[in-house]
Parts: C-alpha cells; sequence; structure tokens
C-alpha cells in the first residue's frame, strides 16, 4: 500500500504550537519571578539591609513588561506575557494569596500603575487597542473586587427648629359652640 505522507498527526495539527511554546517559557520565568515566596522574600531582606525594596522590584518589573510598547505595536508574544502578568498580580490580591497587607497593597499599586500607563498609551493598530482595552477591563474587574467600598455619605436631617408654617395656622381657628358652653360652665369640683 502507497504511503500518505502529512497525514499522521492523529488529532493534532501539523502547524508548529510557537505561541504556545513562548507562552510556557514565558509562564516559566513569570511564575518563578511573582512567586509569592519570592515577592516575600524580597520584602522581608529590606529588614536585614537590602536597600532593593519590594515597590523598586515590582516597578521594574512591570517596566520591562509594559514601557517598551506604551507608543508601538505590541506583538503577539509580548501581549501574552503581559497577560499573564497582569493575571498573575490580580491572583495575589485573592484572599487565598499568601501575602500579606504591605506586598498585596504594592501589588495593587503596580495594577492602578499598569492602567494608568494602558489609558494613556497610544495604540498604532488595532490589534494593540484590543490587547490595551483588554488588560483595562481585567484591571478594572479587579480593583472593583478588591478595593474596599466606602460608605456612602448619609445626608444629615434636618435640625429640629421651628416647625413650617402649615403646622401654625395664619388665622384662629375658628371656635365651636360646644366649647364656649363648656367654658362658661364653673369647675365641677369645688371646694
Amino acid at each position: 500500500q502507497a504511503q500518505r505522507r502529512g497525514f499522521g498527526f492523529f488529532g493534532g495539527g501539523e502547524d508548529p504550537k510557537v505561541h504556545a511554546r513562548v507562552a510556557g517559557a514565558q509562564r516559566g520565568a513569570l511564575s518563578h519571578l511573582v512567586h509569592p515566596n519570592v515577592l516575600m522574600r524580597v520584602l522581608d531582606s529590606g529588614l536585614y539591609g537590602n536597600t532593593y525594596d519590594l515597590a523598586e522590584y515590582m516597578d521594574d518589573l512591570t517596566d520591562a513588561i509594559f514601557k517598551a510598547d506604551l507608543r508601538s505595536s505590541v506583538n503577539t508574544y509580548r501581549q501574552g506575557l503581559q497577560l499573564m502578568y497582569v493575571e498573575a498580580l490580580i491572583k495575589s490580591l485573592d484572599d487565598k494569596s499568601r501575602l500579606n497587607g504591605v506586598a498585596q497593597r504594592v501589588v495593587l499599586a503596580q495594577l492602578r500603575r499598569i492602567d494608568r500607563q494602558q489609558r494613556h498609551a497610544s495604540s498604532p493598530d488595532r490589534l494593540t487597542r484590543t490587547h490595551s482595552a483588554h488588560v483595562g477591563h481585567l484591571i478594572d474587574v479587579a480593583l472593583d473586587r478588591h478595593t474596599p467600598v466606602r460608605p456612602q455619605k448619609v445626608p444629615k436631617t434636618r435640625k429640629r427648629g421651628p416647625r413650617p408654617a402649615f403646622f401654625f395656622p395664619a388665622h384662629p381657628l375658628p371656635r365651636s359652640p360646644c366649647t364656649d358652653a363648656h367654658q362658661n360652665q364653673p369647675p365641677m369640683f369645688d371646694r
């Protein structure tokens, strides 16, 4: 029987999965860089002499991932990296996260910074604009979920003072005949 070349992929396509391979490598590196143990180690090392604090570390990491693409087209590899980074930051805000409050506030500040940068970035093509909108949407949803709701100010009630004019008639009420008859009688209990 003649061989049928090119048809032996059995469920998979013959095209190379380039994005999947690159995403796997990016995910591996990024999962280490934003792992809660690494972030807490950077935070704790400031207590015993490290001058490279967590806020500076996160600023540098965010700049490395986003800064070069603020005014240009973002290729699909960088779009994947940026989405993974934002999703990792959002995940680190969950209640199940092992980050303490200080580290979570630094992460929250980075999300706000990325959101601000994405809103002011100029996107030359539609693919980059949709990517920026997607990143902005993910951050908005996360901020809505993780930002405490401040109670609304309740309007103060009016201070008790003189009552409005409709409680005090401008003219006296007419008197009934019964009232006049009772006023002229002597008191019932004289002593």
